[in-house]
């Protein structure tokens, strides 16, 4: 059996290290350019709300397939569906009843 002397051992080490940078670095930037595949979601009827439950200036966030929607009375009390999902972050949103808008916390 062979010592390995302490400057190949150094070498080998440092060249790990390297590697291990690279892999760290490479990894997340590898899978933004190329996301995994998602199946689409084949779900078009959901139940959101009973009748009336909702009432006018409110909203509620359901499941919607893989992403969330929000339903939303109007003050004239008719029922509007949108997705929950913001387009700028990608975060949930949420109904504001005082000011009547569809709010985002990410913003």
């Amino acid at each position: 059996m062979t010592k390995l002397p302490r400057r190949g051992f150094l070498d080998w080490v440092l060249s790990g290290g390297v590697l291990a940078v690279l892999g760290w670095t490479l990894y997340p930037i590898l899978r933004y350019l190329f996301p995994p595949s998602q199946a689409a979601s084949s779900e078009t009827n959901v139940v959101a709300a009973k009748l009336g439950e909702l009432a006018p200036s409110s909203g509620k966030v359901f499941p919607f397939g893989d992403h969330p929607a929000i339903l939303v009375s109007t003050p004239a009390g008719e029922l509007r569906a949108f997705t929950a999902v913001c387009t700028h972050l990608q975060c949930t949103v949420q109904y504001r009843p005082d000011e009547g808008i569809i709010w985002c916390a990410c913003h």
